[in-house]
């Protein structure tokens, strides 16, 4: 038998409002030093402005799942598990 709170205390510890938002959003480093590049190093450069991602509401929503989803598979609660 799996010891519930053993694995709910192994889980990382819930984020929420804007500590969720900042843990979910990911920014490039930016080197201010590159306006002073040719022109091709700059145009290189602007694929970095792919790896900004700025957190959603359903970013959040999938957030919540996700963790809830792991609460439930940790103790046995999980809709498909319920006795009823």
């Amino acid at each position: 038998m799996i010891d519930a709170s053993a694995l709910i205390g192994a889980l990382p510890r819930m984020l929420s409002g804007e500590e969720l938002m900042r843990a979910l959003r990911c920014m490039p480093e930016y080197d201010p030093d590159v306006c002073n590049q040719d022109d091709a190093t700059r145009l290189m450069r602007l694929s970095d402005l792919y790896d900004i991602y700025l957190p959603s509401a359903m970013s959040v929503e999938v957030y919540r799942e996700s963790i809830v989803n792991d609460l439930r598979a940790g103790v046995g609660a999980h809709p498909r598990h319920v006795e009823r």
